[in-house]
């Protein structure tokens, strides 16, 4: 397992648009437009196999979670999202799975798939595993980061994201609704903070190194 550490960076700037798919490029243009700037403090492995896990305080996460691995390099990758929200309706299940790299979270074989992928390419999840939007302390992690790096013998990279958010009051609404709501009046726009943190070794006690990694993404998600 290598578990070599690299110093801060930032997301490389002035990439030619050229080399961009022209997906990626509306991604980046609908990026700036509903949130703003993105100020990374670390940097990814590159080149590297490993499970990438995020605080998940937004349904656009995936967004960010896109930007960041094209931003480094990364051709190749898969972000695993909930299933609800890959089946919630045709053209988001299309967007999701097709231009996002996602794959259901839900699936009896996340794991397997997971693990597959990994093979090749890094993977991104969100251990909470349901995104809100009101500001409250993260969530407690699922098992199944640490599980899917122990089988493939990868480390973990520890992500937070944190943006503007909405208060409380959004939760009284419905997933769509909120969804629209935070679209139509761009009310997650702001500086968003990235921060990224050590390579993390999985090894041990599932329920234990899951807990210890909670711990690394708070400090991240709390640093100014």
């Amino acid at each position: 397992m290598d578990l070599t550490e690299f110093n801060d960076g930032e997301i490389p700037e002035n990439v030619p648009i050229g080399l961009r798919p022209p997906f990626l490029y509306l991604q980046e243009l609908f990026r700036q437009q509903q949130f703003g700037n993105v100020n990374v403090k670390g940097q990814l492995p590159p080149n590297l196999r490993f499970v990438l896990v995020s605080s998940h305080c937004s349904y656009f996460d995936v967004f960010i979670l896109n930007s960041l691995f094209y931003a480094y390099g990364y051709d190749s990758y898969a972000v695993m999202a909930a299933e609800k929200v890959l089946k919630s309706h045709p053209l988001i299940g299309f967007v999701f799975a097709r231009l996002l790299h996602c794959y259901p979270a839900a699936s009896s074989k996340a794991i397997d798939s997971s693990v597959k992928i990994l093979e090749t390419s890094p993977i991104a999840l969100c251990p909470e595993s349901w995104a809100y939007l009101a500001e409250q302390p993260l969530k407690e992690f699922k098992t199944g980061a640490v599980r899917i790096a122990q089988k493939a013998n990868v480390p973990i990279v520890p992500v937070s994201i944190r943006y503007n958010r909405p208060g409380k009051w959004i939760e009284m609404f419905p997933f769509p609704l909120q969804i629209a709501l935070c679209f139509i009046f761009k009310l997650n726009k702001g500086n968003i903070r990235v921060n990224i943190g050590r390579q993390f070794d999985p090894r041990g006690d599932a329920k234990e190194r899951t807990k210890a990694l909670r711990e690394e993404v708070v400090k991240l998600y709390e640093m100014k």
